[in-house]
């Protein structure tokens, strides 16, 4: 069974991830596995999206609208048939 999770875990984890350091990175920096760092982030508040570019690329208002177009040329056999 693993060890419990400390404060000095936890401290650890803030100092990291304010480094920009990836949970991957974290987990192997403190001895403890991705799972536990993203448990540890979850109590903190810190997020491990990745590259935010890319991790919210797709998300919010102008996502939904572009899935919702690309939705809607799927539907429609005749699509760009009149062009």
């Amino acid at each position: 069974m693993a060890e419990p999770i400390t404060e000095r875990d936890h401290e650890q984890v803030r100092r990291l991830h304010t480094e920009g350091k990836s949970r991957n990175a974290n987990a192997r920096a403190i001895g403890r596995s991705a799972p536990a760092v993203s448990k540890i982030a979850g109590l903190e508040g810190p997020t491990f999206a990745g590259d935010s570019r890319v991790a919210r690329r797709g998300r919010g208002p102008a996502g939904r609208c572009r899935r919702a177009a690309r939705a809607a040329r799927r539907r429609n056999p005749l699509n760009g048939a009149l062009r």
